[in-house]
């Protein structure tokens, strides 16, 4: 359905607008909260091309992770949760905490990306750096079954490159690339999936 498509298309632009950090986790938490406020919110659904029963069953779990907080005495309700401006959300806004809040929810199963060796094209006056394309960069995760022990490699492979430079200026700490980690050791590659808000930025 190609109607279908160009309003699930236009969805993915409008719920990352304005986002320093675009990201899928971003899209569902801006259409989250517009779904709470609309008064249609089938239509709205429709709209977007958001499936209605999937909305409601994120709100329901939201609601119940938000009481989790609530019971353990992080919030004084679930409405504070909930509202983007009570105390508790102060930083709701800052897409860098957000991003930095979904990192470390996510951690080890983050992507490394490794880039294409640095390359240059001629133009007038001098050589300028080439950008890599999207088929150029390469994706890997920690396989699944060797977390932990890939978790213990990083620690001492980052444990060995701060001994190795501790004599250098931490600003300038891997400017000619020396320390750079490109080991894919106890990692699987793996894709941007077609339907990311990413597919077609990278």
């Amino acid at each position: 359905d190609k109607d279908l498509q160009r309003r699930i298309d236009a969805a993915k632009v409008y719920f990352t607008k304005g986002a320093t950090v675009k990201s899928d986790y971003t899209a569902v938490v801006n259409a989250m909260s517009q779904f709470r406020t609309v008064a249609n919110k089938r239509k709205f659904c429709q709209d977007y091309g958001l499936s209605f029963e999937r909305m409601q069953e994120s709100v329901q779990s939201q609601e119940e992770l938000l009481q989790g907080l609530v019971d353990t005495g992080f919030l004084e309700s679930v409405r504070e949760g909930i509202t983007l401006t009570s105390k508790a959300n102060c930083n709701a806004n800052n897409h860098r905490i957000v991003a930095a809040a979904y990192c470390a929810g996510l951690y080890p199963q983050l992507a490394k990306i490794l880039r294409p060796p640095k390359r240059f094209v001629e133009v007038l006056g001098g050589n300028v750096e080439r950008d890599a394309t999207a088929a150029e960069l390469r994706f890997f995760m920690p396989e699944q079954q060797n977390i932990e022990g890939w978790r213990a490699g990083q620690q001492a492979r980052a444990k060995e490159a701060i001994e190795r430079n501790a004599d250098k200026d931490p600003l300038n700490s891997g400017s000619d690339g020396s320390n750079v980690n490109y080991s894919t050791e106890g990692l699987q590659r793996v894709f941007i999936h077609p339907s990311s808000v990413n597919f077609k930025n990278i």
